[in-house]
């Protein structure tokens, strides 16, 4: 193999693995932001117990506008058909 196909193998596999990796990223940010109502909904609950409200509050809302912007993209629609499809492509079958 030459040393030009080898790299460009490699570079190939760096891509593909840092697109892995931001769709990792997208979909846990994405039910993350899906789960932050439940969070609120306790913190509610404990807010006499929380010396720090406000802050809590704060951080939380700005956590919560993070993984908005980090997930606002994924659809969950199109990761279960892409998981889908590889399968019928390898051969394997829902049954």
């Amino acid at each position: 193999m030459s040393r030009d196909t080898e790299s460009a193998r490699v570079r190939t596999l760096a891509r593909s693995g840092s697109a892995g990796v931001s769709a990792a990223a997208e979909r846990l940010a994405f039910w993350t932001a899906v789960a932050f109502p439940v969070v609120y909904v306790g913190l509610a609950v404990l807010r006499d117990r929380i010396p720090a409200f406000g802050a809590a509050v704060l951080a939380l809302l700005v956590a919560n506008a993070v993984v908005l912007l980090v997930g606002h993209a994924y659809e969950p629609d199109r990761s279960e058909r892409r998981t889908r499809d590889e399968s019928e492509s390898r051969g394997v079958r829902d049954e």
